[in-house]
C-alpha cells in the first residue's frame, strides 16, 4: 500500500516533474482530490461496500473500554469523507489516527499513531495495550502489540501475510481514560 502522497509524486516523476516540484504541488492537489471526492460524495457508497458484521463489530468496540482509530494512506481529509460517506465515521477517533497526510511514507504511520496515541490519552499505555487490524506488518509494530490480519478471519498473524495493500487498518487499544 501507498499513500496518496506517495502515489501522486510517483505519478508526477513518470511526467518528468522534479521531486521538489511536485512536492510543492501536494497541498493544493489534495484540496482538490478531496473537493472531488466531496462532489461525488452520494456516489462512494456504490465503490465502497460495508463488509458483512462490519458495522456490528464497531458498534461492539464501542461498549467496550476501548478507542478507535484509523492507519491509512489516504489523507485525513478523505478518509473522513469516505467513511462519512458510507456512515461510520463516528465510530472513530480521527484525533489518533494516522493518515497519508501525516507522512507520505506508509511504513512511518504506525509510529506517528502510537505517539498520537500516548500523547492524547495515556503516557503510560503498554504496547500490550495496542491492537492493529488490518495489514500492517507485525514488524512495523511496537514489541509486544498485536496485529489482527482483517483479512484473513481476524487470526494473529506472525509475519507478513497476504493481503490486500490498500485496506486500511484499524487502531484499537484500552485504557481506562477512554
Amino acid at each position: 500500500g501507498k499513500t496518496d502522497s506517495q502515489i501522486v509524486l510517483e505519478a508526477l516523476a513518470l511526467h518528468g516533474w522534479s521531486e521538489d516540484a511536485a512536492v510543492a504541488r501536494l497541498d493544493a492537489f489534495r484540496e482538490r482530490y478531496v473537493a472531488a471526492l466531496e462532489a461525488v460524495r452520494e456516489h462512494l457508497i456504490e465503490d465502497m461496500p460495508i463488509l458483512p458484521g462490519v458495522p456490528e463489530v464497531l458498534r461492539q468496540l464501542a461498549t467496550l473500554d476501548t478507542t478507535q482509530s484509523l492507519l491509512t494512506g489516504n489523507y485525513e481529509s478523505a478518509a473522513l469523507v469516505k467513511l462519512g460517506a458510507i456512515g461510520l465515521e463516528h465510530h472513530f477517533d480521527f484525533t489518533v489516527g494516522a493518515f497519508g497526510s501525516d507522512h507520505r511514507d506508509r511504513t512511518r504511520l504506525v509510529p506517528i499513531a502510537l505517539e498520537k496515541v500516548l500523547r492524547r490519552y495515556d503516557a503510560s499505555l503498554m504496547p500490550e495495550d495496542i491492537v492493529v487490524v488490518g495489514d500492517t506488518p507485525p514488524a512495523d509494530l511496537p514489541p509486544g502489540a498485536t496485529a489482527f490480519d482483517s483479512l484473513l478471519g481476524g487470526d494473529p498473524i506472525d509475519g507478513p501475510a497476504e493481503v490486500d495493500p490498500d485496506a486500511p487498518a484499524i487502531i484499537a487499544f484500552t485504557s481506562g481514560t477512554t
